[in-house]
This record gives structure tokens, sequence and C-alpha cells, in this order.
């Protein structure tokens, strides 16, 4: 017998319940599709099997931008694909995750193409001089900030010689965190 066909419309974003609630809202499972939600990695995967189509669409339409793929891709190679399709070189710079946004990035076979490096500037001092963070922005707005990611960003594209850069600062946890900056 020839075994089902599979759809996987991978979510960000959004929470698991507000898949299941749009699930719920296109009318449930059709005949003949079985549909899944797990929660992977961050990610919400909708798992389709069967005849999925118009399902799809329907989920499609309700998420919207939070459906970023409908194959078993990871959002690692398709930032590299997207990055190799525009002519464009990768970097990133990371504080709390020290360094993961950069191995899942090389964790792609032919990564080297786009990728330059990254920079994981778990201090201060490191986002100040190798990232050119500004002592100002720091003082004002504190580590955990947009203005110290993009900074960071901008950093680490020209100290790396990339064309987008990608950065990541934040409070790992499990301590650390405040009401106005939580853990996270």
């Amino acid at each position: 017998s020839v075994p089902p066909k599979r759809r996987v419309l991978r979510v960000y974003g959004v929470s698991e319940s507000a898949v299941a609630r749009a699930l719920a809202e296109a009318g449930g499972e059709p005949e003949g599709v079985q549909a899944t939600i797990c929660a992977h990695a961050g990610e919400i995967w909708v798992e389709l099997f069967g005849e999925a189509e118009e399902l799809a669409d329907t989920l499609r339409g309700a998420l919207g931008g939070s459906v970023f793929s409908e194959d078993d891709r990871p959002v690692e190679q398709l930032v590299l694909e997207a990055a190799r399709e525009r002519g464009l070189s990768l970097a990133a710079a990371e504080s709390c995750t020290g360094g993961l946004v950069a191995a899942r990035l090389t964790s792609v076979p032919g990564s080297s193409d786009v990728f330059r490096g990254g920079i994981v500037s778990y201090d201060n001092e490191v986002k100040r001089v190798q990232l050119a963070v500004r002592e100002e922005t720091l003082a004002e707005h504190g580590a955990v900030s947009a203005e110290t990611a993009a900074e960071m960003a901008l950093g680490a594209c020209a100290s790396l010689g990339a064309d987008v850069a990608v950065s990541v600062t934040g409070i790992a946890g499990p301590g650390g965190g405040a009401p106005e900056k939580p853990v996270g």
C-alpha cells in the first residue's frame, strides 16, 4: 500500500493552543485527513496526512506569516538558502545563546559559502570592543535591549565583513530576571 501524503506546516511566533484553535475553526480534520500538532524546538509543527491541500490553505490563511515552511527543511537551512539566493553573506552576534545560533547555521552542509562567522559577546566589554556597541547605549538601555541588539548586529557586519547579521541578547536564567526584563 502507498503511505498517505504528508505535509508539515512549520509555524513560529504563535502558541500551540492558537494553532489548535485555528484547526478547530477550520472545521477540524476533514474525511481522510489526519492532523497532529506538536511543539518542536521552539516551533509548532502541524503534520497533515492525506489529501490535505484545502486544510493546509485554510491554516496558512488563518496563521498568516507565522507559517514559514511547508517541508522538513529547518529554519537555519531556509535562512542560508535565502541569503545564498540573494548573494548575501551572514554573521551572528550572540550573548545569552553562547554561540548556538552560529552552531545551528554551521550545522548545515555548505554553510561556509554564506556564513562568515560569529562573535559571542557575553561580557559588555566584548560587546563594546568587538561589536562597537556604544558605552552610552549600554548605560542608557542595558545589555538586554533592542538598542544593544541593533548595535551588536551592525558591529558583527562591520567586524566580520558580512552583509547581514543576526544578534541575540537576553537573560538566559534561571536567575537574573526582573519584571521589566524577565528571563528569556
